[in-house]
């Protein structure tokens, strides 16, 4: 009997536009990107701990946190970092609280907001 994942054969997935007709980076929908990468890694973790020989699981893995890093630092170096733990040991203020948080500058309008 063959065994079957859930685990994408490698083919493109369908992903937020982050970049806009400017070449600038789009706040909100780099968000939500990193956010559903972060979910994909969390839950390709769990499926890698019940199946640590998953060669293909293994990679995908490796494929979306690099995925990952490369659009946090593209994020980061355009509105600032997204945690504290992104400040590094190098840091020789802490301006964590300088920038403006995520939900400060998005738009509102689908809350009543301006």
């Amino acid at each position: 009997m063959e065994r079957r994942t859930n685990i994408p054969n490698g083919t493109p997935q369908n992903t937020p536009n982050t970049v806009r007709n400017g070449g600038t980076l789009d706040r909100e929908a780099t968000l939500k990107q990193l956010q559903a990468l972060g979910f994909a890694i969390w839950e390709t973790v769990l499926y890698l701990d019940g199946h640590p020989n998953n060669t293909r699981a293994l990679e995908y893995y490796q494929t979306k946190m690099e995925e990952y890093r490369d659009l946090r630092n593209r994020y980061e170096e355009t509105y600032g970092t997204l945690s504290p733990m992104a400040m590094g040991p190098t840091s020789r203020t802490w301006t964590w609280v300088k920038n403006p948080w995520p939900w400060e500058e998005m738009n509102h309008t689908d809350l009543g907001g301006n």
